[in-house]
């Protein structure tokens, strides 16, 4: 695969993170529907930007490994923010994926 197609595309998915993120705070109604399918895109797009980061290690320009470390470290970050802030209880409150 092209590596500036594999970049350009991590970044696409960092960003649509980061917006799906804002969007779920303001969300008023608190429909499990919602926060459902807000989990289940953020999941999705720590996949895919995971298994991109890994695959600019094999990508045919070579990307600088430190890009490459970079791209999985950030995507390993964001796999343990959806999980603290959807999984992990706070303050003996049930976690917020089923707290709705």
């Amino acid at each position: 695969m092209n590596s500036k197609l594999l970049s350009r595309t991590i970044y696409v998915m960092f960003a649509v993170y980061v917006v799906v993120w804002l969007t779920l705070g303001s969300v008023t109604c608190g429909s499990r529907a919602f926060i459902w399918t807000y989990f289940i895109v953020d999941v999705l797009i720590c996949a895919l930007s995971l298994t991109c980061g890994v695959l600019t290690f094999f990508a045919a320009p070579k990307v600088p490994a430190a890009r490459s470390v970079v791209f999985i470290l950030i995507s390993l970050f964001l796999c343990a923010f959806t999980w603290f802030t959807f999984l992990t209880p706070e303050c003996g409150l049930p976690p917020y994926l089923f707290s709705v």
